[in-house]
């Protein structure tokens, strides 16, 4: 699969679109599609972009009767592969969120902090984000709580 693909619509109803473009033998991608293989459980904030390959963007903003609503800065499409990447941190920040409610909140805080912080850097200098993105800042700031939390814990037992 090539990795320039275009997006060509942004929206809450981008599934429904998607479903639309799909029938009439458009290929379509959409960022949420990683999300399961990613172990991320939890659903899209906000708007999704749907991307088509670049010889069937014609073909598709004919079957969707206009040139739809395009995403802010759809001429620069975003690299796949980071927003993949991100979207892999997002996850991994995401599982030691809820860790550390689980008994180690020290590290779990501490390692999330890290990659958190990666996070935002990476996702400063793209145009897109994904689309766990509020669940990921979210986490992040799950992980910076969690670090007076296990601090305290240790002072409790070291009492």
């Amino acid at each position: 699969m090539s990795k320039n693909w275009i997006p060509i619509y942004s929206a809450s109803d981008a599934m429904v679109v998607r479903g639309k473009l799909e029938a009439f033998g458009v290929p379509t991608l959409m960022l949420s599609d990683n999300a399961a293989r990613l172990g991320a459980g939890l659903a899209p904030i906000g708007n999704e972009a749907i991307y088509v390959p670049p010889d069937r963007v014609d073909e598709a903003h004919e079957i969707l009767g206009s040139t739809p609503a395009e995403p802010e800065g759809a001429d620069d499409p975003p690299d796949y592969q980071e927003l993949v990447e991100l979207t892999k941190l997002g996850a991994r920040i995401r599982v030691l969120a809820v860790l550390s409610f689980c008994g180690i909140p020290l590290l779990t805080g501490l390692a999330g902090t890290y990659f958190g912080v990666r996070y935002l850097n990476q996702a400063a200098e793209l145009r897109s984000r994904p689309t766990s993105h509020g669940w990921n800042l979210v986490a992040i700031g799950i992980c910076l709580l969690a670090i007076p939390v296990g601090t305290g814990l240790i002072a409790y037992w070291m009492a």
